[in-house]
């Protein structure tokens, strides 16, 4: 259950993610503050959330942390498996210019601070789309891992071991129900 929550939850993170940055590129704004903390906020609310509905809906009202640490990563994770997909088309097929644009300014920092030629083409060499896309995967990844470290903390809650005795003692009392039903069926 935890992976299909998990890719509902990344999915729909995901496509939030998607719809800001268009957004953000729609009016050049893609690297304003407001953009990065909307996806911050959506990335931390998404992985509450995603993983409170695991909890409450399909564990009975219980998670451990482990758990509960593991639904958010894994939101995370697809939610950046979906945005990567965007910027790889976005920086292939959209927009390549803005590729060139990365490298000039990549270019140009590195002069600044007097690093060689050599070094300057070899870098510029691992800039390309799918080595953004890689590191969108990663980025959320790393990101989800730390907020799913807080989002667990939040939203833990270890069985009730009272309710533990309780279930044993059903279960207990059904066998008893059962053994002596066949021993009558027996004589």
């Amino acid at each position: 259950m935890i992976w299909n929550n998990s890719m509902n939850y990344g999915a729909i993170l995901g496509g939030i993610l998607v719809i800001f940055s268009l957004i953000g590129y729609m009016f050049h704004t893609q690297n304003a503050t407001i953009i990065q903390i909307l996806n911050y906020l959506a990335l931390g609310l998404l992985l509450y959330y995603g993983t409170k509905v695991l909890r409450d809906k399909y564990q009975d009202g219980y998670i451990t942390y482990g758990r509960a640490l593991a639904s958010g990563f894994l939101i995370s994770v697809f939610a950046g498996i979906i945005v990567s997909f965007f910027v790889l088309i976005y920086l292939k097929w959209l927009d390549p210019q803005t590729m060139e644009t990365i490298k000039m300014q990549s270019q140009k920092i590195m002069l600044e601070k007097g690093y060689p030629q050599e070094q300057i083409d070899m870098s510029l060499k691992y800039i390309s789309p799918n080595i953004f896309a890689i590191g969108t995967i990663f980025s959320f990844a790393f990101w989800g891992f730390v907020l799913s470290l807080i989002a667990a903390f939040l939203l833990k809650r270890d069985s009730n071991p009272i309710d533990d005795v309780v279930a044993d003692d059903d279960n207990m009392s059904e066998k008893v129900s059962e053994s002596e039903e066949v021993k009558k069926d027996d004589n």
